[in-house]
């Protein structure tokens, strides 16, 4: 599946003025892609996410995602668990919604706990957990449905490192193990660089695209990945191209 922005851009009244939140913005993004778009806080990343997903509807400009594509996920920073739902409940309904019986929506739902280290809260409800339990939580409802279009806005930007390298590594495998598209929202460096296959660079807001960088590294990558001389150059320049965009 693929997907095509051309000269997107919201704007909103706030406070009786117009506010210019995003873009322009135009990219693609290929089929079996991973693109990492990084920009500072408060830039607009969120706001592009919601425009995919179609939560916010009023915009210029257009985007269209290939018709073929069956399952698109899409993970927050918000959780967005149902809350009278169980955990394993959480990660089992959309499964049910595709198609797979009770029984097999509940060993998938229970595979998927155990990868995200959640398992041995499975019958607790979200106000039973702690905030990056429920991170993993809606992470693990995300991947379960092993979506053809994956979008992640800022998803482990809560989580403590420690668990957010190994999160990374389920993301990672997730991505070159099957046939999925991803568009990940972050301003985490070492995450863009991990797991991408191209970092597009934002400006401060309203942002736009000010630069892209094509990872170098070979595919399939692994964790240890990190520990490469090459990993802290490419870090650095990303850094460096990042202040640029606030120069512009």
């Amino acid at each position: 599946m693929s997907v095509s922005i051309s000269e997107l851009e919201v704007r909103y009244t706030k406070a009786r003025e117009i506010f210019h939140a995003l873009g322009p913005v135009s990219l693609e993004i290929h089929p079996g892609e991973f693109v990492s778009i990084l920009g500072p806080s408060g830039c607009g990343k969120s706001t592009l996410a919601k425009v995919l997903t179609g939560m916010i509807t009023n915009f210029t400009g257009q985007f269209k995602i290939s018709k073929d594509v069956k399952t698109i996920s899409t993970v927050f920073q918000d959780y967005g668990v149902f809350p009278w739902k169980t955990a394993l409940e959480n990660v089992a309904f959309p499964l049910r919604e595709q198609g797979l019986s009770s029984k097999d929506a509940r060993l998938r739902a229970t595979e998927w706990l155990e990868r995200l280290r959640i398992d041995n809260f499975a019958h607790s409800y979200p106000h039973q957990l702690s905030g990056g339990m429920k991170q993993r939580l809606s992470i693990a409802r995300a991947l379960a449905t092993e979506p053809e279009f994956l979008i992640l806005d800022e998803p482990l930007a809560a989580i403590d490192t420690q668990l957010r390298e190994v999160l990374q590594e389920e993301i990672l495998a997730l991505h070159q193990s099957g046939n999925v598209t991803v568009l990940q929202f972050t301003h985490n460096y070492d995450e863009a660089i991990l797991l991408s296959d191209r970092v597009l660079l934002m400006s401060p807001s309203p942002a736009t695209i000010v630069k892209e960088i094509v990872i170098p590294f070979d595919r399939p990558r692994n964790g240890d990945l990190r520990e490469h001389s090459d990993f802290s150059l490419l870090r650095d320049e990303l850094r460096q191209e990042l202040r640029k965009g606030y120069q512009r």
